[in-house]
């Protein structure tokens, strides 16, 4: 699996920066993480951000993933209900295997992986596992 990323939902945000740190203590760097929060502000779109940095987004939409459209909607509606969506890009099925086993560690839920749809990362500006 190249270039795959691994999502979870997690319970809310305290649980999704415990899933952040446990990625990183396995390796991942903060670049590779991605997490998207229920929006708190009023603005009525989720928030998103690499390990922290969060900007508005409006829908879940990753370049280069092959995430089935009811899938999307499910994160999406997940997120709404104040629930974190974490993902974690992975270079290969090995970083795939440790990025589920951490986030399973953690309490995570709905944890899946999904394959690139032949897109480099790097021109996406995304990294993807050391």
């Amino acid at each position: 699996m190249k270039n795959s990323a691994v999502f979870a939902v997690l319970k809310d945000r305290v649980h999704a920066e415990v899933g952040v740190d446990t990625l990183m203590n396995v390796g991942f760097r903060p670049e590779d993480i991605s997490v998207m929060l229920a929006d708190r502000t009023g603005a009525g779109a989720p928030a998103c951000g690499t390990a922290g940095l969060l900007a508005g987004l409006e829908t879940i939409s990753i370049p280069g993933l092959n995430i089935p459209e009811a899938d999307a909607r499910g994160y999406a509606g997940m997120v709404r209900e104040g629930r974190t969506l974490l993902s974690v890009y992975c270079r290969n099925s090995e970083w795939v295997t440790r990025a589920k086993r951490a986030l399973a560690r953690v309490g995570a839920e709905k944890v899946g992986a999904t394959r690139d749809s032949g897109e480099d990362y790097r021109s996406c500006g995304v990294h993807g596992g050391v």
